[in-house]
């Protein structure tokens, strides 16, 4: 079993800077949990960008992530909204792979991609059939991953990729941020090296300190997916190219699906 996770998953302080505008899937999370009811369990929270949306949409959000870093976000987010720590959203620390809640759900998520940060297939094995264990007879999972794409593969590792500067939103000033990544075929996974430095609005520099984080993104094919659940007893619903629910034919970055047990 592989440590996938990492103690500041890239760089806790500047994640919800770079992610909290991500909003194309917040309608797909909450379309899934209110077909059963109005509570879910969130696998890989993280900060709570979709925990929170699903609050203010009235459905009580259980979650658990394997960073410190990010649940301390978490719980200062729930502060400043007067939230009281024993009321939903709810996070612990937890990892995917082998948690016990001691109780099942209607609806169980896992946004943002976090299945690509399980290293190994049995942890995947594992990890869907602790989700198994906690989810309903009638319930559904629904999660996305994403799909094996060509052009990610082909990365120079010398290149400089996704470089942007962004204004900061949960303090003042702007940093710039890029990334570097090499992708191990034998291995279908990709090294991804993300870095971080503070800026003034036109990317000149205010420090010469730099910071990095390193992680690890394994990419499995959808081919892949279906064994995976068949063996851990899930049936697909549905699977789709994007959160739009448009139909599946492996055009886009994203694997979209909803499960159910058989």
């Amino acid at each position: 079993m592989n440590n996938y996770f990492y103690s500041d998953y890239r760089h806790a302080a500047y994640y919800d800077d770079i992610y909290d505008a991500i909003v194309d899937d917040l309608d797909f999370w909450k379309s899934v949990v209110s077909r059963l009811g109005d509570e879910c369990l969130e696998l890989a929270c993280g900060t709570g960008r979709v925990s929170f949306f699903l609050h203010r949409n009235g459905i009580k959000v259980t979650g658990i992530d394997f960073s410190e870093d990010m649940l301390q976000i978490f719980d200062r987010k729930k502060e400043s909204l007067g939230i009281e720590r024993n009321h939903y959203p709810k996070a612990s620390l937890g990892d995917m792979r082998c948690f016990n809640l001691g109780r099942k759900f209607r609806s169980i998520i896992i946004p943002s991609n976090s299945l690509n940060h399980i290293e190994e297939n049995n942890d995947l094995i594992a990890t869907f059939r602790c989700i198994s264990d906690h989810l309903e007879p009638e319930g559904l999972l629904a999660f996305d991953i994403l799909n094996p794409g060509f052009e990610f593969f082909m990365r120079d590792p010398a290149s400089v990729y996704d470089q942007q500067i962004i204004e900061r939103h949960t303090s003042s000033g702007y940093f710039e941020t890029w990334e570097m990544s090499r992708h191990v075929k034998a291995e279908q996974m990709s090294y991804v090296k993300y870095y971080f430095r503070p800026c003034r609005a036109d990317g000149s520099p205010l420090t010469e300190t730099i910071d990095e984080t390193d992680i690890k993104v394994r990419f499995y094919y959808p081919k892949e997916i279906e064994l995976y659940l068949d063996q851990c007893g899930f049936e697909i619903v549905s699977r789709s190219d994007w959160y739009d629910s448009r139909p599946w034919k492996g055009e886009t970055s994203e694997q979209v699906f909803i499960v159910r047990k058989k």
